[in-house]
């Protein structure tokens, strides 16, 4: 395990020693990296996979695990047990969350573009244009969403679409792409 303290300048630097020789000033941090390694230990052959691990100060660490068909809050529980038990409290103090992503989450991955086709996304570009359509098709460099077009205050169909309604995006260009719920 890497320990990293955080001193007065702001910067982390890693340390050799134990910490009780650490200065008062400086308190103790768990890598993101050590955490990354024991989810990919425990996630490794199972259809769920690390969307994002978080550490902010005060060791609150954040986990978002995803799945391809999901993720229920049984499968939540048993990953926040597995990292309570690989992180010794006594060792290290600190708050965890572990997680699925929510509605309001933004897509990181390809695999979670990937488990979302036929779904409707917000995109929003890197220059500050918004796309919206349904996500159709993920490569890893692309996605294609089928943009919804309007005649007069109709909206067509995805079946009355035209091929021209299709939309490739670079996935360089996207700052964020989220998910919408279409009542």
């Amino acid at each position: 395990m890497h320990i990293f303290a955080c001193g007065n300048n702001g910067k982390i630097e890693r340390g050799h020693g134990p910490l009780f020789y650490l200065p008062v000033f400086l308190r103790a941090v768990i890598a993101k990296v050590d955490i990354e390694q024991a989810l990919e230990e425990k996630l490794s052959g199972t259809p769920l996979f690390t969307v994002l691990v978080d550490v902010k100060d005060g060791n609150r660490i954040k986990v978002l695990v995803d799945g391809d068909e999901g993720i229920t809050i049984d499968q939540c529980v048993e990953i926040n047990r597995f990292l309570l038990k690989r992180f010794d409290r006594d060792q290290e103090d600190y708050a965890l969350e572990v997680s699925s992503p929510g509605l309001g989450e933004p897509l990181r991955l390809e695999r979670q573009y990937r488990k979302n086709i036929g779904r409707a996304l917000e995109v929003q570009l890197k220059n500050g244009e918004a796309v919206r359509g349904t996500l159709s098709a993920v490569t890893p460099e692309t996605l294609t969403l089928q943009k919804e077009i309007k005649k007069g205050n109709k909206k067509k169909s995805k079946t009355e679409a035209t091929e021209d309604s299709d939309v490739t995006i670079s996935m360089e260009d996207i700052a964020s792409a989220k998910v919408k719920v279409v009542i």
